[in-house]
């Protein structure tokens, strides 16, 4: 996209690294969770964007498309009607408005027909949590004093000062102001994360090396590009950082995945658990399922009461569920009951110590058994110690 705007590959490559080195993307890529699914769609609705009529046909079907993957994504159509109708594209803007919600209707009318009633209720209910305006507050302050948001409000001062039009005429400064507002709201929602200024943060990057930097390109080309080389060295240094944790994590990994494995080598196959979320893919590698296969949501859908946690407790109180694979200690997600981030019920939290026990430790992987099953003391072990004795 900036390619193809600016004639220059050099922006093109500091837009991109811009966005991979950014808070959010950085913060919730490990994740690995719809939303970076969802902007891949939204960032081709963008690119798609053109003067020709079919281009915003194109783009409409993006928007579908990513509102399939995460609904919000759906929002990334607003700064596009905006654009075309700032542009007097009155027919192609109302043209693609219609083409959303008409898509839109038909593909989720059809998951909705074929889950029998089930996904767009459920995507409506568990998003009706309560809002709070210091927890948006918060949130968006994460995003907007870093660099990359600086730099991108920057740009968009400047060209609303200079010229109100060419702002209008911008998709990604407009785009990144018009979605920078409506993350701020949607964050203040309880459950809400960075992973909301996603979006944001890729039109901030386009919006700077699109309507910001080629100014100063036609300056000084040779001390820009210095100053660019510098730019993308700074920003960079934290991602260096992180990359050197992350890789530093992965020897423990495989110790987890076999120990989860040993661990449930002897168990029948319809054996109930629960797992942290971090922790759910080293349960199914082991050839099981955990009770609740998203934790977060299941938080969620409890907390604005579409689900109750009372069958969940009596699975607890009785012995059926017999293990926990957590990625914390109990008497750490007890503390997040307090710190209001918790990804579990509060009463689940609150139960599972007079249930359960510590059974082993290694680098993170914290599992525990019902006590009903015997107890056994905490220790570091590897995965062959891990069996259950003969009577459990």
């Amino acid at each position: 996209t900036v390619r193809r705007e600016t004639r220059n590959g050099e922006l093109g490559l500091l837009a991109a690294a811009m966005f991979l080195v950014s808070l959010p993307f950085a913060d919730w890529l490990p994740f690995a969770r719809v939303d970076t699914l969802a902007v891949l769609f939204s960032a081709a609705a963008y690119w798609s964007v053109g003067h020709e009529r079919r281009s915003v046909v194109l783009a409409a079907l993006f928007v579908a498309a990513g509102s399939l993957a995460k609904p919000t994504a759906a929002l990334s159509a607003l700064p596009i009607f905006v654009h075309l109708l700032a542009n007097r594209r009155n027919r192609d803007g109302w043209c693609f408005a219609a083409l959303v919600v008409a898509l839109g209707a038909a593909t989720w009318g059809l998951v909705q027909w074929s889950s029998g009633g089930y996904f767009l209720t459920a995507v409506l209910r568990g998003n009706c949590n309560p809002m709070s305006l210091w927890k948006g507050y918060a949130t968006s302050y994460e995003f907007l004093p870093t660099p990359l948001s600086t730099g991108a409000l920057l740009t968009a001062t400047w060209l609303i000062l200079s010229s109100p039009r060419r702002f209008f005429q911008s998709l990604y400064s407009l785009g990144f102001v018009v979605i920078s507002c409506v993350s701020a709201v949607l964050c203040a929602k309880r459950g809400a994360e960075i992973n909301y200024f996603l979006e944001p943060a890729l039109l901030a990057s386009l919006a700077i090396c699109i309507d910001g930097l080629p100014r100063l390109l036609e300056l000084n080309p040779r001390r820009a590009m210095a100053g660019l080389a510098i730019l993308a060295t700074f920003i960079a240094i934290p991602s260096i950082r992180d990359t050197k944790a992350v890789y530093g994590s992965l020897p423990a990994r495989p110790t987890w995945f076999a120990m989860v494995r040993d661990c449930l080598a002897d168990e029948p196959g319809d054996v109930e658990l629960l797992s942290d979320a971090k922790i759910i893919d080293m349960v199914l590698e082991a050839g099981h399922r955990p009770a609740i296969n998203d934790p977060y949501l299941y938080t969620m859908m409890v907390g604005n009461g579409t689900l109750e946690s009372g069958p969940l407790l009596e699975r607890m109180r009785d012995g059926r569920i017999k293990w926990l694979f957590f990625h914390r200690t109990l008497p750490y997600h007890l503390g997040t009951i307090e710190r209001d981030t918790h990804s579990w019920p509060p009463e689940v939290i609150e139960a599972l110590p007079r249930y359960y026990d510590p059974v082993a430790d290694e680098q993170g992987l914290y599992i525990y058994r019902h006590r009903k099953y015997g107890k056994q003391n905490a220790r570091r072990v590897g995965p062959a110690s891990l069996r259950s004795p003969p009577n459990g």
